[in-house]
């Protein structure tokens, strides 16, 4: 029997370790809408080699939930591709661990609407690195909660362009610390 003939009520029924067995070819061959059945419990067994081998195009049926359940390790395996497949309110769901995790190429490739979605203890977890990475676009896509979680030290290494993208909204949402690191790049 081929895993994709399983309905989704037999997709929840399977146990963290049914779901550890699993081959990667397996999971792969799960649809959106089973992956989405799949419980948190579930999803928290997957090894990060099954994670890596999730169907970009299957991803968008990962529930907040499951998403939150997904270990860094796990999130840490996800291509840019996988990563920039996620939409904002999945985004939204990662642990400031996850964002962390993130390289600066998986930052690259997220719209300025999928940085706007990430929680701002995942924008507080950006090294530096990734805090320069960020585009000017992605760096007006990022909304006033999470302006005061960005380090300072991740403001003073902004160019001239990327500090000149901060609208007047966002400046107002920036602590005094990261006023003083702003300032000098203007």
């Amino acid at each position: 029997m081929h895993i994709r003939n399983l309905t989704t009520a037999q997709i929840r029924a399977l146990s963290s370790a049914d779901v550890a067995e699993l081959s990667v070819f397996q999971v792969r061959a799960l649809t959106a809408t089973q992956l989405g059945a799949l419980s948190t419990a579930a999803v928290s067994a997957l090894s990060a080699p099954q994670v890596a081998g999730l169907a970009t195009s299957h991803l968008g049926g990962l529930t907040t939930a499951q998403i939150r359940a997904l270990s860094s390790a796990d999130f840490a395996e996800l291509s840019v591709t996988q990563v920039g497949a996620l939409n904002a309110t999945q985004l939204g769901a990662l642990s400031g661990t996850n964002v962390g995790a993130m390289s600066t190429a998986h930052i690259a490739l997220l719209s300025a609407t999928q940085i706007g979605g990430l929680p701002p203890a995942g924008i507080g977890a950006l090294g530096t690195a990734q805090i320069t990475a960020l585009t000017t676009a992605q760096i007006r896509g990022l909304t006033a909660t999470q302006i005061p979680s960005l380090s300072a030290a991740g403001i003073l290494g902004l160019s001239t362009a990327q500090a000149n993208a901060f609208s007047h909204a966002q400046v107002q949402a920036m602590t005094s610390a990261q006023i003083a690191a702003w300032l000098p790049r203007l």
